[in-house]
Parts: C-alpha cells; sequence; structure tokens
C-alpha cells in the first residue's frame, strides 16, 4: 500500500460501559484506542429512511488502513466530527498487510 493514498488520519474507539451507580445498566462511552493512523476512505454507497417522524441518512464508506492486529469489528472509526461503525473488517490476500474496512456512518 503506497503511503500517499493515506490521506486521512482516523482514531479508532472502543465501546466501555460505565457504572452510573444507579441502575442496572450504565453509560456508554467510546475511549480512544488507537490514534492519527492513516488511512484512505471511500464513500461507497448512501440510502435514505423514513423512521417514526424523521428521515435518517445512511452512508457505507470504505476505508483502508495498514494491518494493525489490534483493530477489531467491534471498535468504531472517529473521522473529523464523524463516526464510522465497522460493519466488516477483511484482511487483503491474508497477508496482515492492509485492512479494508467496511464501515457505516449514520446521520439525522
Amino acid at each position: 500500500m503506497r503511503a500517499g493514498n493515506l490521506r486521512e488520519r482516523v482514531t479508532f474507539q472502543t465501546k466501555t460501559e460505565v457504572s452510573d451507580g444507579i441502575s442496572a445498566g450504565g453509560t456508554e462511552t467510546w475511549t480512544d484506542t488507537l490514534t492519527g493512523v492513516p488511512a484512505a476512505i471511500w464513500p461507497l454507497k448512501g440510502d435514505q429512511a423514513i423512521d417514526a417522524t424523521k428521515l435518517e441518512h445512511t452512508v457505507t464508506h470504505r476505508v483502508r488502513v495498514r494491518y494493525q492486529s489490534a483493530i477489531t469489528a467491534d471498535m468504531r472509526i472517529a473521522w473529523g466530527s464523524r463516526y464510522l461503525d465497522i460493519i466488516a473488517l477483511i484482511n487483503m490476500d491474508e497477508r496482515n498487510r492492509e485492512l479494508e474496512i467496511i464501515a457505516e456512518e449514520l446521520t439525522v
């Protein structure tokens, strides 16, 4: 993978549950796990749906990064002020050199 193609910088975040001390549940927070990761990002498709009384726009992206075993499917990607939920991780050619990530951005 050529470094020139990796023009974006993204952060991979991990979800953690923080107990609020009152109920059995808690608060969901996201913690930065890997920061400043060089990435290439392409939009793949966009959809619209009406859910109850609001219109939702969903955009699916393809993200490419250098392979890191620490990246898992239960993470999300912070890209500027946008967040991408990881749908699938693909280890290209199974050579542990680059990961292709299919991720979904939900904007309301």
